[in-house]
C-alpha cells in the first residue's frame, strides 16, 4: 500500500506573519460596531448604561452617551475616563476604537418629571404614607427606564397607582401637567420632581 501523505504547510517567515496579522487586526478594527462601542463604555468601571449614536456628526463619528452606576447623569470625571478608554486621541487608534474613527463621549442629560394625581386613600394610611409610597414606586419607574425606554407611559403611571397598598381609587392623572405620555429625546434620563398627590374629597 502507498503511505497516503498529508502535505506540510511552509514555515511562515515573519513578514508573512506580520502581514496576516495587519490583516486581521484591520479585519477586527472594521466590525467595531455599536455594540463594540456600548460593550467599551460599559466597561469602565462606573457606567450604567451607556447609548451609541454613529454618524452622528459625520462620516467616521460615533457619539456615546453614558449614565453613572446608579443611572443617574455621569460627572465629568467619568465622562474622561470613558473617553481615555474609547478614543483618547480622536482617531489615532489609541484606545479601544479604530484607527480612523472619532468617538465623543458624553454624559446624558436629565428630563424633570412631575407627577400629580388625586386619590381615595385606604383605610390606616394618610395622604403623607400614600405620597411617600407613590413616589418611591415612581421614582424606581424611571430608574429602569433610563436609556432602555424612550417615554414615560401613563399605563405604567397608572399600574403602580392602581397596586399602591395606599390607594383605593384614583382620578385625574398628569405627567408634566398633562394627561399623555411623556417622550424622552435620545439623550434624555428621566428625573421625579415634584409629586403631588391629593385627597379626593
Amino acid at each position: 500500500f502507498e503511505e497516503l501523505k498529508i502535505p506540510g504547510q511552509e514555515e511562515e517567515d515573519d513578514e508573512a506573519l506580520y502581514e496576516r496579522y495587519l490583516m486581521r487586526a484591520r479585519r477586527e478594527a472594521v466590525s467595531a460596531n455599536k455594540a463594540h462601542y456600548k460593550k467599551w463604555a460599559e466597561e469602565v468601571e462606573g457606567v450604567g448604561r451607556a447609548k451609541v449614536f454613529p454618524l452622528w456628526n459625520g462620516e467616521g463619528t460615533v457619539k456615546v452617551v453614558i449614565t453613572d452606576g446608579n443611572f443617574d447623569v455621569a460627572t465629568d470625571l467619568l465622562v474622561n475616563k470613558v473617553q481615555e478608554y474609547i478614543d483618547p486621541v480622536p482617531g489615532e487608534g489609541e484606545g479601544q476604537a479604530p484607527i480612523g474613527a472619532i468617538a465623543t463621549v458624553e454624559s446624558a442629560k436629565w428630563k424633570d418629571v412631575e407627577v400629580s394625581v388625586s386619590v381615595e386613600l385606604k383605610m390606616d394610611y394618610s395622604l403623607e404614607d400614600a405620597q411617600q409610597e407613590i413616589k418611591e414606586k415612581i421614582k424606581a419607574l424611571l430608574k429602569s427606564l433610563a436609556f432602555e425606554e424612550n417615554v414615560i407611559r401613563m399605563s405604567a403611571i397608572n399600574d403602580i397607582l392602581y397596586h399602591a397598598d395606599s390607594v383605593s381609587d384614583y382620578a385625574d392623572v398628569l405627567i408634566n401637567g398633562e394627561a399623555k405620555n411623556l417622550p424622552l429625546q435620545d439623550i434624555e434620563i428621566p428625573r421625579l420632581g415634584q409629586v403631588n398627590v391629593i385627597e379626593q374629597a
